[in-house]
């Protein structure tokens, strides 16, 4: 059975956005509260996904929002010269704030304004939508990745 004239039709079209850009805008003013516990955290706020692309479908996306800290980073050496391994390995130290203290700390602030909405996953953190003004958004929590080369 193939798919319909009429649906094919409906996807071809974008979804709604204004409704999404009040969800994000909603979600990036808490994020970014500089009362949030992370706010000393050096963090970036920013969509991904397909209403970052303009690529989203009618009723049939939700929005994703990634929260970036610098504090944290994770790194490949794997390309660097043993020298410069070395020296890199003299001047790194294991840092005591974690990517997971970070998620943590963004979870409990999201609890704090979002209650039950709030739902933990294994990639991210879902918000889900209340049915009227605010659509479900899943929020990436992650550090930088940084690959270093000779």
């Amino acid at each position: 059975m193939g798919i319909s004239e009429s649906q094919l039709e409906t996807w071809s079209h974008q979804g709604q956005t204004a409704q999404f850009t009040a969800t994000y805008q909603t979600i990036k003013a808490i994020l970014d509260d500089s009362r949030a516990p992370y706010a000393n955290r050096d963090a970036d706020t920013f969509l991904q996904g397909s209403y970052k692309n303009e690529t989203n479908i009618h009723a049939d996306s939700d929005g994703d929002i990634v929260l970036r800290t610098k504090a944290v980073y994770y790194s490949d050496t794997s390309n660097l010269q043993p020298d410069e391994k070395a020296r890199f390995d003299k001047g790194w130290s294991r840092a005591t704030y974690q990517l997971s203290d970070f998620k943590n700390e963004v979870v409990s602030w999201l609890r704090q304004h979002f209650g039950n909405s709030v739902v933990i996953g294994k990639k991210a953190i879902t918000i889900k939508g209340n049915g009227t003004s605010r659509r479900d958004a899943d929020v990436l929590v992650c550090a930088e990745f940084r690959r270093y080369h000779s």
